[in-house]
């Protein structure tokens, strides 16, 4: 499920009743009208209060990826969605609302077509990384250490960089198994990646769309209220 969807099957028997009360030529606008208030407070739960209390510091990005569709004269259904970059489910969210394990992130699949690690192998943060307010290895880390490993394989993306500028390694070095990434502080190895073939998993922890059914419900029949109220004003005038 990718989606969350209501329409006005939801509360039948109520909503029937409201409309009822209003001149046939307003019922399809006051079922929009409420749809899609409906909608925006079903929004505004999931990430005013759904995302911020199940996942530590969520990005702008995350929280953004809530979007509506909204309902139209033509088509009586309003729905909540999760987008990603390219407009498609957000992925990263996928596993903690349904749990499994994790799809390979970019970062793996730029490692694995150089060569550098092993097809069944998962990148995970290293004991001696830094990480960012929201819990993440940073973007300019992550393309400092792909250019320091050359894993920039893509036509116009690889980057020469000298050895004495080289700050990120891997070890052990091929033919063997890599175990992580590394770099020198002083006489001593700090890890920031480390690999495992133990595929990362999530348990089922988001309950966003459990969610988005209570709030719709909560506050659907509300929105009808206020809809009927609204056009019969209007039409009062």
């Amino acid at each position: 499920m990718d989606d969350f969807r209501f329409s006005i099957k939801d509360d039948a028997k109520y909503v029937e009743r409201v409309l009822n009360q209003l001149h046939k030529d307003v019922i399809p606008k006051a079922t929009v009208r409420a749809l899609n208030r409906t909608a925006d407070k079903v929004q505004e739960h999931l990430v005013k209060v759904v995302l911020p209390k199940y996942i530590d510091r969520p990005t702008r990005w995350t929280l953004n990826s809530v979007y509506n569709r909204y309902s139209n004269q033509k088509n009586l259904e309003a729905a909540v969605f999760l987008k990603g970059a390219n407009g498609g489910v957000l992925n990263h969210l996928d596993p903690m609302i349904a749990g499994g394990d994790r799809k390979p992130k970019a970062f793996e699949k730029r490692l694995r077509r150089a060569g550098l690690i092993r097809a069944t192998q998962y990148a995970v943060p290293g004991g001696d990384v830094k990480l960012d307010s929201f819990g993440n290895i940073t973007k300019a880390m992550t393309a400092h250490i792909l250019r320091d490993v050359q894993a920039f394989t893509e036509a116009g993306s690889h980057q020469n960089t000298s050895r004495q500028a080289r700050k990120y390694f891997i070890l052990p070095k091929s033919p063997h198994k890599p175990i992580g990434i590394y770099y020198k502080q002083g006489k001593k190895l700090k890890q920031v990646i480390a690999f495992t073939e133990s595929v990362p998993s999530y348990e089922r922890r988001l309950p966003f769309y459990k969610e988005a059914d209570k709030m719709a419900r909560q506050v659907i029949s509300e929105e009808f209220s206020e809809a009927a109220k609204y056009y019969a004003s209007k039409m009062a005038k």
